[in-house]
């Protein structure tokens, strides 16, 4: 496998502490994104996930076996000018575990050379305001951004 340069993808990310609706835990929204800076020469199907360690107490809500609160989103630029068509957004992961994250899958169209392809992915989490007080780590201090 090799490395893909950072003039050829750009990748970005961020947590937002958001307001809980639920009064026993905290809530993070982690967003992702990815653009292709260059079109592929060859047809793609992307992948973005989220995740993070099974032992850090995020864990996703989910109702009725499926997880909610989600969605990820695929996009092109036809012309590179920033005007960005929607081609598929899904509310639900591609895949997903409980307790380590989720992913979004993007099936890239056929474009011009110009076309500048777009990704994104946003999902909200919960984490006990219990867990927090001992070990502070998800305080909105702590949220990062890339």
């Amino acid at each position: 496998m090799g490395t893909i340069a950072s003039s050829t993808l750009k990748l970005g990310g961020t947590v937002y502490k958001v307001t809980s609706d639920r009064s026993k835990e905290d809530k993070f929204y982690i967003y992702g994104n990815f653009q292709w800076l260059k079109t592929p020469s060859f047809h793609l199907v992307d992948k973005m996930t989220i995740g993070f360690p099974s032992n850090s107490g995020l864990y996703l809500p989910t109702s009725g076996g499926t997880v909610k609160q989600h969605q990820h989103r695929y996009s092109q630029d036809p012309q590179g000018n920033g005007r960005s068509i929607d081609y598929s957004i899904k509310y639900s992961p591609s895949n997903w575990e409980p307790s380590a994250g989720v992913a979004g899958s993007y099936d890239l169209k056929p474009s011009t050379s110009h076309t500048k392809h777009k990704g994104y992915i946003g999902q909200y989490v919960y984490f006990p305001k219990s867990k927090n007080a001992k070990n502070g780590i998800w305080s909105s201090k702590n949220c990062w951004n890339t």
